[in-house]
């Protein structure tokens, strides 16, 4: 949990001070810190047409800096891309 603290601290003083890469470096941190404590991310599946667990999540930081989740539908096997921590 400190650990987590720090890098919110770091992560927030990256924002103000603009640097994108290690933005990016933190939000990566935060979201495999994340994803180990949670068991499944729910990300809405555009070809079922509802919310599904997403099978294979892995972090992913977009351009902007901003955390998202990829992975796929166990159902049908589309691409699903969640923005946010999950």
């Amino acid at each position: 949990m400190y650990k987590i603290k720090q890098f919110k601290q770091i992560r927030q003083n990256a924002v103000q001070s603009g640097k994108i890469e290690l933005l990016k470096k933190v939000n990566n941190v935060l979201l495999i810190e994340l994803y180990n404590n949670q068991s499944m991310t729910i990300g809405y599946c555009v070809k079922c047409r509802d919310k599904r667990d997403i099978q294979g999540a892995k972090p992913y930081t977009m351009k902007n800096g901003k955390p998202a989740v990829k992975g796929t539908c166990p159902t049908c096997s589309t691409a699903i891309f969640r923005i946010g921590r999950g």
